[in-house]
């Protein structure tokens, strides 16, 4: 009897515990009314979002539909967020990714609203994140992202990490330089830099410019479009502008980030070969990378020495001795050949000892005699060349940036 009724009452245990969770999951993670994902997708991501309600008590969702009955993309979230049974937990916590294709508009919203760890600052950085795949209609990717995304967010929660949202995506790419899948990757490695490092590493392209002096744009565009991170807004923007053809690196504040002058000349020298020819992803891949690697050096006290890792980590330096042989040495040393050879041949006259013999009888007749100086002295000065700028400099907004620019 006394076993019935410990069984029993594990029963009535258990059944109140559903009872409120199932009261809070209505509706499916995922409702696709728009039909965006194939129905394998679909059920890859439900499951993908319901492992996520389960793990973190929390009700994270996807809606799409074709037609918006609302004034706007957040009234219709809210609404169906707040009127159709989403939410779990006593303050019905949750996520909402909504999605129209007849307005082209999409919105995440979290709620309740400023009682979760998922502020308006987090929305809008889950958001940004998913924005590469959107744009190129890649529904599946886009919302496989939301997933990762928030889950890793959770994740510091649970861990008590801190988190580091940026004022702005750190690569904007106006002149559309890279592919979609591109644009993600050197991304994911510019995010992971603010997150490890707190500091911006930033990249922005554009086509046309309205200041030629690629210098001051760079440094205008950091510091009226909200880059930096901390109290200092520290960072580091690649500008490049393909109109002009220039390219400019400005750190912030000057003198107070690991990016002195001499790694932005060398950052500047590094990027422009893959610029010069094109190839835009290694260009932006490898100023990410070594970006990193000064942070990282940076970090355990140490300076990286710029000559030596130009040669031993890229070997960019050995392929330019061997193009320099190959394009210069080779073909000299041919020609001085040839002509050595052909000299040899041609010379068939034999050298007398004195002057006499190639006198003509009678021609030497001197009349006025001076003196001529066969030998004279020629002083040279080094005539100053222009090359890409670095140094502290004020911007447009009087702060103090570093830096360095050039042509590509």
């Amino acid at each position: 009897m006394k076993k019935l009724s410990s069984l029993f009452i594990l029963l009535v245990f258990a059944f109140a515990l559903v009872i409120p969770f199932t009261a809070h999951c209505e509706n499916p993670p995922l409702t696709d009314n728009a039909g965006l994902l194939t129905a394998e997708n679909a059920e890859h991501i439900s499951t993908l979002l319901s492992e996520i309600r389960e793990t973190y008590g929390y009700d994270v969702a996807v809606y799409t539909e074709n037609d918006n009955p609302a004034e706007s993309a957040t009234a219709r979230a809210d609404e169906l967020f707040l009127n159709n049974g989403y939410g779990m937990g006593e303050n019905n916590r949750g996520l909402m990714f909504y999605i129209c294709t007849g307005s082209g508009k999409y919105n995440v919203v979290s709620y309740p609203e400023g009682e979760t760890v998922l502020t308006t600052e987090a929305c809008d950085y889950i958001a940004e994140r998913c924005a590469p795949y959107l744009n190129d209609s890649d529904f599946y990717n886009a919302f496989l992202k939301y997933y990762l995304v928030t889950t890793d967010l959770f994740e510091k929660e649970l861990d008590g990490e801190e988190f580091r949202f940026g004022k702005n995506p750190p690569l904007i790419d106006n002149a559309g330089l890279l592919t979609t899948q591109e644009f993600v990757e050197i991304s994911d490695m510019l995010y992971n830099i603010r997150d490890e490092y707190d500091i911006d590493v930033a990249v922005y392209t554009e086509n046309e410019t309205d200041n030629s002096d690629a210098q001051a744009k760079a440094d205008d565009i950091y510091d009226y479009n909200g880059y930096g991170m901390g109290e200092n807004d520290r960072g580091m923007i690649y500008y490049v502008c393909m109109s002009t053809r220039n390219y400019a690196l400005s750190t912030y504040p000057y003198g107070e980030t690991p990016f002195s002058n001499e790694a932005c000349d060398y950052l500047g020298g590094l990027c422009r070969q893959y610029l010069s020819e094109g190839d835009y992803y290694s260009t932006f891949s490898k100023y990410a990378e070594t970006a990193e690697l000064i942070l990282e050096k940076d970090a355990g006290g140490e300076t990286l020495d710029f000559d030596s890792y130009a040669v031993s980590s890229s070997g960019e330096g050995k392929h330019y001795i061997a193009l320099i042989i190959l394009l210069v040495v080779i073909p000299l040393a041919l020609a001085f050949g040839l002509t050595a050879h052909k000299q040899k041949k041609m010379n068939t006259a034999v050298m007398q000892t004195f002057a006499e013999q190639y006198k003509k009888p009678g021609s030497m007749n001197i009349e006025q005699a001076s003196d001529i100086f066969l030998y004279s002295t020629v002083s040279k000065t080094r005539r100053q060349e222009s090359s890409s700028g670095s140094g502290s400099h004020t911007s447009s907004s009087g702060r103090s940036h570093g830096g360095s620019s050039g042509s590509f």
